[in-house]
C-alpha cells in the first residue's frame, strides 16, 4: 500500500516538474520577440472570460439544485469548468482574441489543428473504453475529448469563414 502511495507521488511530482520545466522554456523562448495584445483582442478575451464564468456559475447552481442521481457531484462540476471553458474557447476563436488564425501559416494551422484533434481523439478513446475504474471517472475524458473535438470544429469553421471572406476582397 505504501510502494503503491509512494509511487503515485513520485510519478505526480516528475510530472509536475516536467511540465514546469517544459512551460517554462516555451515562455522563454515566446517572450524573445514579445507580442502584444492590442485593445481589441484584450477586451474580447475579458468578455468571453465573463461569459464563460457566468455561464459555469448559472450550470453549477443548476447542478446543486437538481443533483442529478447517478453521477457524482465532481463530475457534475467538472463538466460545468469544460462548459466554461468552451464558452470562453469559442468566443476566443470567433473573435481572435488570442491569434487572428487567417494571418497563420498552413504549417502551424496544421499542427495546432493536428494537435487539438489527437487530444480529442485520446480523451474520448480513454472517454469511451476507461470504464475499468468502476466509477464515472471516464465520464472526465469523455466530456473534455467532446469539448476539444467541438472547438476543433469551430476553428476549422473560423478558418473556413477567414478563407472565404479573403477570397471575396480579392474578387
Amino acid at each position: 500500500m505504501i510502494t503503491e502511495n509512494i509511487s503515485y507521488v513520485l510519478g505526480f511530482l516528475t510530472g509536475l516538474i516536467l511540465v514546469i520545466l517544459i512551460s517554462t522554456v516555451i515562455h522563454m523562448k515566446m517572450n524573445k520577440g514579445k507580442k502584444s495584445y492590442d485593445e481589441r483582442q484584450q477586451l474580447a478575451r475579458g468578455r468571453a472570460a465573463q461569459y464563460g464564468f457566468f455561464v459555469t456559475i448559472f450550470y453549477m447552481l443548476m447542478a446543486g439544485i437538481i443533483k442529478p442521481k447517478g453521477i457524482p457531484m465532481d463530475t457534475l462540476m467538472y463538466i460545468g469548468a469544460c462548459l466554461g471553458l468552451f464558452i470562453f474557447g469559442c468566443i476566443c476563436i470567433i473573435k481572435d482574441a488570442y491569434f487572428t488564425i487567417s494571418i497563420q501559416s498552413t504549417t502551424a494551422k496544421i499542427l495546432f489543428c493536428s494537435l487539438v484533434f489527437l487530444a480529442s481523439i485520446i480523451n474520448l478513446i480513454l472517454g469511451i473504453y476507461g470504464n475499468t475504474l468502476g466509477n464515472k471517472a471516464h465520464l472526465l475524458n469523455l466530456m473534455l475529448g467532446i469539448m476539444l473535438a467541438a472547438l476543433l470544429l469551430i476553428l476549422l469553421g473560423k478558418i473556413l469563414y477567414d478563407k472565404n471572406k479573403e477570397d471575396d476582397h480579392e474578387a
